[in-house]
């Protein structure tokens, strides 16, 4: 069944509906703060430490240690999966791991900008795979904001500046972006069918704990995890600076978990590329990048577009066919595909 993405706060909506429309905006700008904050720690770390599948790895581990206290203090946060459950919890757990090493790879081989390019792609492939997997085309309206968006998103990165390029690091973003959108069509199909054995946090620790065993293999193969060690434990800033970073990427992680929770797959890409248009902009005095036509015209198409999407998800006499963009996973019958 297609996800369902209910009416907001109109005249006459249920208490809870309100309720969940003020959830999904408290996490969506909370993903859009902690995204910024960490794209640019993230930048800065790669820097002086190039281990961006070792960084992966750590970052999980710090998770895992960030949500034992919450689930000491509150434990009906914490949940166990079903047996019935692990098909599309290995899902979700292949393709996070697989979006989290391969972009870090990508990001630490090759340009930033161009690594952007690739992943503002993303909700052109997730709008794909939830028409497919949910076997129910959107409104003609959506595949063509999604597609100006995208366009957008492209001439921001096209117009920033892209230098030391590598066929190894396109090739890795290109991977990134499709178990990225892979992941978030999983993860927003599992909150709708198991949101209530699994919530955000559960789910999350869950999926850190599965994805360990195949980083452990990964970064002891190619090397990096006993480098990162050697580099980072004769120097405390590095390690404080790998962990800070670590830590705050299982927090970015964790909203990206509550947004699906609450919104599709391909309305938290558009929340994603919004992020990617800030961060843009903040670089601009950073970086002292120069602004030209490609970028200052990719940066007003998506932001205007991304805007305009909102706005057909949540006002409701606009375009009455469309799936509204709040309460989307809710428990409300709806069963996952």
């Amino acid at each position: 069944m297609a996800p369902k993405e209910n009416t907001p706060l109109v005249d006459g909506a249920p208490a809870e509906d309100k309720n969940e429309m003020c959830y999904t905006i408290i996490a969506v700008c909370g993903l859009i703060l902690v995204n910024v904050v960490k794209v640019q720690l993230t930048a800065h770390l790669f820097e002086s430490q190039n281990y961006p599948t070792a960084y992966s790895f750590w970052s999980a581990i710090c998770t895992i240690v960030l949500l034992i206290p919450v689930f000491i203090i509150k434990p009906s946060e914490f949940g166990i999966p079903k047996y019935e459950m692990f098909p599309i919890l290995s899902a979700v757990v292949l393709f996070t791991t697989f979006d989290m090493a391969f972009q870090n790879i990508a990001l630490a081989n090759t340009a930033t900008a161009l690594v952007m390019c690739i992943m503002a792609t993303n909700p052109f492939w997730t709008v794909t795979l939830e028409t497919v997997l949910y076997q129910k085309a959107q409104h003609f309206v959506v595949y063509l904001a999604v597609m100006t968006l995208v366009l957008g998103a492209v001439l921001v990165s096209l117009g920033s500046p892209i230098t030391g390029t590598s066929t190894y690091g396109t090739i890795c973003a290109c991977l990134a972006v499709l178990c990225s959108a892979s992941k978030a069509v999983f993860t927003h199909s599992a909150f709708k069918k198991y949101k209530k054995v699994l919530g955000p946090m559960a789910l999350l620790f869950w999926v850190d704990i599965m994805m360990l065993p195949i980083y452990i293999v990964w970064t002891l193969a190619d090397g990096e995890l006993g480098e990162m060690f050697n580099d980072t434990m004769h120097d405390s800033y590095k390690f404080w600076m790998l962990t800070m970073t670590a830590c705050l990427g299982g927090v970015r992680a964790l909203m990206g978990f509550y947004v699906l929770s609450y919104i599709s797959a391909t309305s938290t890409a558009i929340v994603n590329i919004f992020t990617q248009d800030l961060n843009i902009i903040i670089s601009i005095p950073i970086q002292k990048i120069a602004v030209g036509g490609k970028l200052a015209g990719g940066v007003s198409v998506s932001m205007v577009t991304s805007a305009f999407y909102t706005f057909i998800k949540t006002y409701k006499p606009f375009l009455p066919g469309v799936d509204r963009m709040c309460c989307g996973a809710s428990e409300k019958g709806e069963s996952a595909p």
